[in-house]
C-alpha cells in the first residue's frame, strides 16, 4: 500500500525542457506452455499500444522494436537491442527514455515463454539494465505485479532533480491474482484500458498531457470496473517507481492528435471499436465532465458496456467531432435484424401498401428493391432506384437513388444521390442532392448538395455545397461551401458562414454576424471578432486575438466630452468602437457608441482616415462621419493621438485629443 500511495502521490509538474528521444520495444508471447491457453489477442494489445505511442507519445517509427517473443533467450535479446539503441543515443549526449511492453503468461515463479520460464528476479535485472535515463515498463500478465520488487525490497520515492530519471512499472495484477484477456474486448482488460488512457481518457486535469500517475490511476480503475462487469476474476493493477526527479513524465501528448471525439457529460461506460470492431478502449463521462479521445480517422462505434445502445461516428482527418449520450440509439435485435452483408434483394419495381408487412413487398420488405414505392403509413425497402411516398415514414435499409418524400420522416441507411423531402430527414451514408425538412436534416457522411430547413441542418463530415435554416447549421468541415442561419457551426472551414453567431474551429474563409469565432486567415465582419490564432481581415465594434493587436485610448474635445476607443489592426487597415459619454467626475458629454473603419499608415507619424457609424446616440444611422487623424508613437504602447471628425448630418466638426496605449 505504501509503494502504491506513493506512486499515486507523485506530483504532476512540467515536462523536462528537452525533449529526449523515446525508443519503445512491444513484445507478446502468446505460448505459455502445455497446459496454458494460447492467447489470442497479445499482438494486437502490443500493437495498439505502439500505435498510442507513435501517434502521441514521441516515438518515431525508427525507434520502435514490435516483436513476438518465442523464449526467454528471444525476448532478453530483443530487449538488449532496445538498451543498446538508448545507450548509443545518450552516448551521444542525447536525452533517452525507454519504454518496455511485454504481454504474456505467467505465475508466482515468472514470466512462461513456451517451455522456457523467466524468473521474477532475472526480469527486474533485465529492467535494471541501463546506464541513465527514464526506463517504463508495462507488464501486462498473470501475477505481473511480483516484478515489482524483490523481496525484502524498498520502494525509494522520487528524489527532487532537474530531470526524471530512474525506473517505473506498471503490471496489470497483483502477485497472487489472474490478469485477463476477453474476447468480447479484443484484448486485455489492462492493455484496453491503458490504450484509452493514453489516447485521453486518462487526462484528468484537462491539460492535453497524459502522465504516468494518470495512466496508471486510469487503467487500474477501468481494468477493476470491466473485471466486476464481465464477471471476470478480480484483477487490481499495481504500481512502482524508482525515480529521481520532480516532473510527473508525460507518456503521450493529445493537444494536435490525427482526430479528436470529444464525449459531453452523461456517458455511461463505453467501449470504443473502431472500423474493425476491435476494442481500442474505454471510456466514461460524469454528470460534469467532458472527454477528449485523440483517436485515428475512420469509423468508430461507442458501445454501451452494458450492450444495449451504441453509435457509430465518422472521424475525418484533422477533424474535432463532439458527440451526446443522447445519440446513443438501442440495438437492433439480431434475431430480427437482415445481416449487412445480405446483398441479394429481390425486385418489386411498383409497391402499394399501408405498412409492413401489409403490402406489396410482401413479409420481408427489407430485402426489396423498388422502383416506385407508395404506403399509406410507412414504406420500408432493401434499396431504391425511383420514387419512395409514405404518409408518416419512409425508410431504406440499402443505398438510395431517387426521391423520398413523406410527412413524419424520411431514413436512409446507406449512401444517396437524389432529394427527400418531410418534416425530418436522415442519411447515415454520404448524400448528394437536396434535403428540405422543416424540423431536422441529418447527414452522417459527406454532403454534396443543399440541405433547407427551418430549425437545423447537420452534416457530420465534408460539407461542399450549401446549408440553409432559420435555427442552427453544422458542418464536421465546410469545404468551400456556405451556411446561412441564426447559428453556424464548423469545424474546419473553407467557404462562408453567416448567421447572428458564427463558429468555427478554423476559419480560412469568410464570417459575417454579430460574433464571429474561429482561428485562422480570410476575414470577418460583425460586431465582435474572436480570433484564438490567426490574422485574419477583421472589421468589427471589437476585433480580439493573439495575432490581433488590440489598442484602447482615452481622448476629450474642447467641450469636455470624453470617450473611450479600441482598434485592431491588420496591416493597413484598423476597425473598433468608440463608446463617448463616459461618466467621469468634471467630464461631461451625452452617451453614444459608434463604430468605424479605415486605413492607417504609419511612418514617423502615424495616418488614420476612415468612416464611423453612430449605433446609438443623436446622431444613430446614415450619413456616416469622416474621421481623420494622426499619431506619434513616442514608445511603444504609448502615442499622443489627435484625431477630427466631419458629421454631414451636422456640417460640424469635432476635434477630440488624447492617448492611445
Amino acid at each position: 500500500m505504501r509503494r502504491l500511495l506513493a506512486f499515486m502521490m507523485f506530483p504532476v509538474l512540467a515536462a523536462a525542457t528537452v525533449a529526449p528521444r523515446r525508443v519503445l520495444v512491444a513484445t507478446w508471447a502468446p505460448d505459455g506452455g502445455p497446459g496454458k491457453p494460447r492467447l489470442l489477442h497479445g499482438r494486437t494489445d502490443a500493437e495498439d499500444l505502439a500505435k498510442a505511442f507513435v501517434d502521441l507519445g514521441g516515438v518515431a517509427p525508427q525507434d520502435l522494436i514490435l516483436r513476438e517473443a518465442a523464449d526467454t533467450g528471444s525476448l532478453a535479446g530483443i530487449w538488449r537491442m532496445a538498451d543498446s539503441a538508448a545507450g548509443l543515443a545518450r552516448s551521444q549526449g542525447v536525452p533517452t527514455e525507454l519504454f518496455v511492453f511485454h504481454t504474456g503468461h505467467a505465475d508466482a515463479e515468472g514470466m512462461q515463454l513456451g517451455t522456457d520460464r523467466l524468473p521474477w528476479d532475472r526480469l527486474r535485472s533485465l529492467l535494471s539494465r541501463g546506464d541513465g535515463g527514464l526506463r517504463v515498463a508495462f507488464l501486462d500478465a498473470c501475477a505481473s505485479g511480483s516484478a515489482l520488487r524483490s523481496k525484502g525490497g524498498r520502494f525509494h520515492p522520487a528524489r527532487p532533480a532537474p530531470t526524471v530519471t530512474g525506473r517505473a512499472v506498471l503490471a496489470s495484477s497483483r502477485s497472487d491474482e489472474l490478469s485477463t484477456e476477453s474476447d468480447k474486448d479484443g484484448g486485455s482488460l489492462f492493455t484496453r484500458a491503458l490504450v484509452s488512457g493514453l489516447r485521453g481518457a486518462a487526462d484528468q486535469d484537462k491539460d492535453g498531457r497524459v502522465t504516468l500517475s494518470e495512466a496508471f490511476r486510469h487503467s487500474s480503475r477501468e481494468t477493476e470496473r470491466r473485471a466486476r462487469e464481465l464477471g471476470a476474476p478480480s484483477q487490481h493493477p499495481d504500481g512502482s517507481t524508482e525515480l529521481v526527479g520532480s516532473v510527473d513524465p508525460v507518456l503521450t501528448d493529445v493537444r494536435n492528435p490525427p482526430a479528436r471525439l470529444r464525449l459531453e457529460p452523461g456517458f455511461p461506460a463505453l467501449s470504443l471499436r473502431d472500423s474493425s470492431r476491435k476494442v481500442m478502449g474505454t471510456a466514461s463521462t460524469g454528470a460534469g465532465d467532458t472527454l477528449d479521445l485523440a483517436l485515428s480517422p475512420g469509423l468508430w462505434t461507442l458501445e454501451e458496456d452494458s450492450g444495449r445502445r451504441q453509435m457509430r461516428v465518422l472521424l475525418r482527418p484533422g477533424e474535432s467531432r463532439m458527440v451526446s449520450p443522447l445519440e446513443l440509439l438501442a440495438k437492433a435485435d439480431p434475431a430480427k435484424a437482415v445481416s449487412d452483408s445480405d446483398t441479394a434483394t429481390t425486385w418489386v419495381p411498383i409497391n402499394f401498401g399501408i405498412l409492413p408487412p401489409v403490402s406489396l413487398n410482401g413479409a420481408s420488405p427489407r430485402k426489396v428493391r423498388n422502383a416506385f414505392s407508395m404506403d399509406l403509413i410507412m414504406g420500408e425497402a432493401k434499396m431504391l432506384t425511383g420514387f419512395q411516398f409514405a404518409l408518416v415514414m419512409s425508410r431504406v435499409f440499402g443505398d438510395a437513388k431517387g426521391f423520398q418524400m413523406s410527412v413524419g420522416g424520411n431514413s436512409v441507411t446507406g449512401d444517396m444521390k437524389g432529394a427527400q423531402l418531410s418534416i425530418a430527414n436522415q442519411v447515415e451514408g454520404d448524400f448528394q442532392g437536396v434535403q428540405i425538412g422543416t424540423d431536422l436534416n441529418l447527414i452522417e457522411g459527406d454532403l454534396a448538395g443543399t440541405q433547407l430547413g427551418l430549425l437545423m441542418n447537420v452534416a457530420r463530415g465534408t460539407v461542399h455545397g450549401t446549408q440553409i435554416g432559420i435555427g442552427a447549421d453544422y458542418a464536421g468541415v465546410l469545404d468551400h461551401g456556405v451556411q446561412v442561419a441564426l447559428v453556424t457551426v464548423s469545424g474546419h472551414a473553407r467557404g462562408v458562414q453567416a448567421g447572428l453567431v458564427n463558429v468555427a474551429s478554423r476559419m480560412d474563409g469568410v464570417q459575417a454576424g454579430l460574433i464571429n469565432v474561429g482561428s485562422g486567415s480570410g476575414a470577418r465582419f460583425g460586431l465582435l471578432n474572436v480570433v484564438p490564432s490567426g490574422s485574419p481581415f477583421a472589421f468589427g465594434a471589437l476585433s480580439v486575438g493573439r495575432e490581433l493587436g488590440l489598442h484602447p485610448s482615452f481622448q476629450m474635445n474642447p467641450d469636455g466630452e470624453n470617450r473611450i476607443c479600441l482598434h485592431s489592426r491588420r496591416g493597413w487597415f484598423q476597425s473598433g468602437m468608440a463608446w463617448e459619454g463616459i461618466p467621469v467626475p468634471l467630464l461631461r458629454g451625452e452617451q453614444s457608441l459608434s463604430v468605424d473603419a479605415g486605413v492607417r499608415f504609419e511612418r514617423i507619424l502615424a495616418a488614420e482616415l476612415g468612416l464611423a457609424w453612430t449605433l446609438v446616440g443623436d446622431e444613430s444611422g446614415w450619413p456616416p462621419q469622416l474621421v481623420a487623424g494622426f499619431a506619434w508613437p513616442i514608445l511603444s504602447h504609448l502615442s499622443p493621438i489627435v484625431q477630427a471628425s466631419w458629421s454631414f448630418e451636422s456640417n460640424r466638426a469635432t476635434i477630440w485629443s488624447g492617448l492611445e496605449f
